[in-house]
């Protein structure tokens, strides 16, 4: 039974209550209280799902979703829910279609799902999601700044926790529409959209507004400095990129720059030549985060051979061409691994000629980093 049918069931059961025993207004406050009861149950099941999906219990949350929607087809939050769901677990194309199921039964019910719909999309599409998420944040943005000036104009002071509530909330807040406007400029520096003529402007006003919301953001500082290397500003690139890098290393341990992110940083970094900067952020992914990543191994090995270490760049370009060689095993044939893997090995062959002191270095079958003992003691320096 959907949503409407219940309500419309309900309703008539109280119209022959009200026929029996109970005035009009009577009736209709039990036929409210129903509908609390009857809302509440609703909500209880979906705060289940959300424990669970918090705990990674994933199959469990999707299992009481499901159910709810096909019981309350309307309950959007339950079908957001569920699209989030199919993300983690990588079925993209599915979350697609709950989510456009989503916006169409109600499009203004919530800024995230429209950010997580963009992520789902390329071109002009994934810029018009963006857009309106964006709008639609901004939206909510204001009113939890209306929330956080009601709690702080209080005259007595019973709301103090609320106000640090309301405030993180505002906080976390800028930070999605701030990183929601990186993605977007993105899109607008990408082949696809970069020589149309609004694209440029876009890109520059989404920057502003990124740096508006969340001054303190690494994201913020490599878009702007993404922004003037593809525009050939390369010094300003390098000035904003330096800067990225250190908020990357006085960052919120609690809302650090994700992997990817910092990866990108440090692609633009080599452009740029950042080598140090670098290296810190590749041994943090590498050393403290356990990250075991053909791209990251192969990064770490371009960082090395700039600054002209020859045998560490040429181990670590040997291990990204063994773990590029396990991911295909694992996950099959993908087109970029297999070009990566391919460009790896023709470096490891062409370094042997310009370098030939690094033809005896070999992978030690226990090693776990490039650790100067991991080199065959009959090569080494």
């Amino acid at each position: 039974m959907s949503d409407i049918e219940y309500e419309e069931n309900l309703y008539k059961q109280h119209e022959e209550i009200g026929k029996t025993s109970l005035g009009r207004s009577q009736r209709q406050r039990v036929f409210d209280k129903d509908r609390l009861t009857y809302a509440s149950e609703v909500d209880r099941r979906i705060a289940k799902a959300e424990s669970l999906l918090q705990s990674n219990e994933l199959d469990k949350a999707l299992r009481i979703l499901e159910d709810v929607h096909r019981r309350f087809p309307r309950r959007t939050d339950a079908l957001d829910k569920m699209a989030e769901i199919k993300l983690e677990t990588g079925r993209p194309d599915q979350a697609r279609e709950i989510l456009e199921k989503s916006i169409e039964i109600a499009p203004a019910t919530s800024h995230e799902k429209w950010l997580t719909y963009a992520q789902l999309l390329s071109g002009e599409q994934a810029a018009s999601a963006y857009r309106e998420g964006i709008r639609l944040g901004v939206i909510d943005l204001k009113k939890k700044e209306n929330v956080v000036t009601i709690h702080m104009r209080a005259k007595k002071n019973p709301r103090a926790a609320l106000v640090v509530e309301a405030k993180d909330d505002l906080i976390d807040l800028r930070r999605q529409l701030s990183s929601a406007h990186c993605s977007l400029v993105e899109i607008y520096l990408s082949d696809e959209l970069r020589n149309k003529t609004k694209s440029k402007k876009r890109a520059w006003d989404s920057i502003d507004e990124a740096l508006k919301l969340a001054p303190q953001s690494y994201e913020a500082h490599y878009t702007k400095a993404s922004y003037f290397f593809v525009h050939g500003n390369h010094t300003a690139a390098k000035e904003w990129m330096y800067e990225a890098f250190h908020l990357w290393e006085d960052a919120d341990p609690n809302e650090p720059p994700t992997p990817f992110s910092l990866l990108n940083g440090v692609k633009l970094g080599l452009e740029v030549r950042l080598l140090q900067c670098c290296r810190k952020v590749l041994d943090h992914l590498i050393g403290t985060l356990n990250i075991e990543s053909g791209e990251v191994w192969h990064l770490s090995a371009q960082c090395s051979y700039l600054m002209r270490e020859f045998e560490k760049a040429y181990y670590e370009m040997l291990k990204a061409m063994q773990v590029l060689e396990k991911e295909l095993e694992d996950d099959g044939k993908d087109e970029d691994t297999v070009n990566l893997l391919q460009d790896v090995t023709e470096w490891i062959e062409e370094t042997k000629i310009k370098h030939p002191e690094v033809q005896s270095i070999r992978l030690c079958s226990t090693e776990s980093g490039p650790n100067a003992s991991d080199i065959d003691d009959d090569q080494a320096h």
